[in-house]
Parts: C-alpha cells; sequence; structure tokens
C-alpha cells in the first residue's frame, strides 16, 4: 500500500492499480492489484476452502433476505437496519452442529438452532409488547398434546395501569394480526451440488381490533393445525400488535411507528 502524495486524490482503479480512500487516513491510498485472482480464486486447488465456506455464507444470506422479506409488517417493527447482514452473520456458527457433511455441503438441522432462530427474531422488535402494554398481558404458546394441534393465547388485561398507558400515548385501541409461520432451512442436494431453497411459509389465521372503550380484557386464541416437528423447519406463531388513534369522525388511524411483534416457536410432536 502507498499513498497519494498529489493533491489530486484518486479513487477506483486504473491498470492494476486500485486508488481508495481507507479509515482514519487524510490522503488516499493505492495498491497493487492481481488481475489473475479472481479465476484462481473460482479454480485453484488452493482455495478450495475459500469457495466452500462462500457457498455456506452466500447460502445462509439468500435464505436470510427471502425469508425476512416475507414477514409481514417487517418494514414497520424491525428494528435493525441490518438485520438481514446480522442473521446470516448470527447463523453461520450453526453450521458447525453439523458434523456429518463437509464445508460447502453442511445444513441447519435440530433443535439447536430452531428456538434460538425465534428468539433472535424477536429482539429485533423496535418497540416490545411491554413498552406498550406494560405487564398487562399473556403471550402463550401451549405444549400441543402427541399429534393434536397447538392452542395459542394472548390476553391484555383492561385495568388503570393499561388505561394510563394508551392515554399517555393517545392510543385508543391497536389492530392485531396473528399469523403462522413455517420457514425450511435450505438443504444441500447431492444431485445438483447446491442449496434446495425453501419459501417461507406465512397464513394469517385471525384478524380484528381491540378498544379500550370496551372496559373489557382483550383475548385472542387460535388452534394451531398439527403438522409433525421436523429438523430442517422451523414454526413460530407471529403476532402483530398495531395501535391506532380515533379521529373526531369515528376513522381509526394506525400508528405504525408504535408496531409490535410477539414470536413464540411451535413445537409439535407426533405420537
Amino acid at each position: 500500500m502507498a499513498k497519494q502524495i498529489s493533491s489530486i486524490q484518486l479513487k477506483g482503479r486504473l491498470l492494476n492499480i486500485s486508488y481508495y480512500k481507507a479509515k482514519h487516513m487524510r490522503q488516499g491510498v493505492a495498491r497493487m492489484t492481481d488481475p489473475n485472482a479472481s479465476e484462481r480464486a473460482k479454480t485453484s486447488p488452493n482455495y478450495a476452502a475459500f469457495r466452500a465456506y462462500g457457498k455456506e455464507f452466500g447460502m445462509t444470506g439468500d435464505y436470510v433476505s427471502k425469508f425476512i422479506s416475507g414477514l409481514p409488517y417487517r418494514e414497520q417493527y424491525m428494528l435493525n437496519p441490518n438485520r438481514t447482514a446480522d442473521l446470516t452473520k448470527w447463523m453461520i456458527p450453526y453450521l458447525a452442529y453439523d458434523t456429518t457433511d463437509p464445508v460447502g455441503k453442511r445444513n441447519y438441522r435440530g433443535d439447536n438452532i430452531q428456538t434460538a432462530f425465534v428468539q433472535w427474531l424477536q429482539k429485533q422488535v423496535k418497540l416490545s409488547a411491554m413498552d406498550i402494554l406494560g405487564t398487562n398481558y399473556e403471550f402463550t404458546v401451549y405444549e400441543n398434546l402427541p399429534s393434536q394441534p397447538s392452542q395459542f393465547q394472548f390476553t391484555a388485561w383492561y385495568n388503570e395501569d393499561l388505561v394510563a398507558r394508551f392515554r399517555s400515548r393517545g392510543f385508543d385501541g391497536f389492530y392485531y394480526n396473528l399469523y403462522t409461520v413455517i420457514e425450511v432451512f435450505p438443504y444441500f442436494n447431492s444431485v445438483t451440488q447446491n442449496y434446495d431453497k425453501y419459501p417461507c411459509g406465512t397464513v394469517e389465521r385471525v384478524a380484528g381490533s381491540w378498544d379500550i372503550s370496551s372496559e373489557l380484557d382483550c383475548t385472542i386464541t387460535y388452534s394451531i393445525p398439527f403438522t409433525a416437528d421436523g429438523n430442517n423447519y422451523t414454526k413460530m406463531v407471529l403476532l402483530i400488535l398495531r395501535p391506532y388513534r380515533q379521529t373526531e369522525d369515528g376513522s381509526k388511524v394506525a400508528l405504525l411507528e408504535y408496531c409490535t411483534a410477539l414470536m413464540g416457536r411451535v413445537r409439535q410432536l407426533p405420537l
């Protein structure tokens, strides 16, 4: 690497020299580039490990991008603008649990990642349900009886504390949407020698609204259909809450900046 001492600072490539600006340096720098490096990385046996790790990284990044883009209201409640890159980085170490397949063909499998995956997503919520509801709610996904549906319940208790919280922010109630999500991890196909890609299956199950003027508890229940647990996918329930404000003409305006989400893994064991 060499410093640029000219009053004209270059950026970009010229012949085999790359000109750029480095952090914490006032002057630009330049370095020689190897025009054959790209081809060696693609074909040379010396770069086999590099290509294998790259395939796993690319598979993970592509999967995460498609999964997150399939979640409803993601722009309203996801906190981290770098969520795709961060989730990709978070997932990569879990490939080490696959001790059967070689690097470049490893898969995300088993219970070790499934619960942690849902918990990681929950932490990305901009405002937690507790920020809005305090401790005045319960969110539960019950353990299922073998080969039977799983029961889900959410309750927000109407009381003085909840009323005070809503009035302080100008909330008159909230819309709610309940989804079930089945996300299938990519799997290495020994025939094509590439990873098969699976879409995220998101289905809306319940939708409605609750107004604080009802002076009643808000209770949402659902019986989640049974699909046998597998080690290559995760089932989860996703509840979106969107507070609203009622205008003088009676219309309701959703306050998307206060949108929150609750998530829980669904475990369903066969007989």
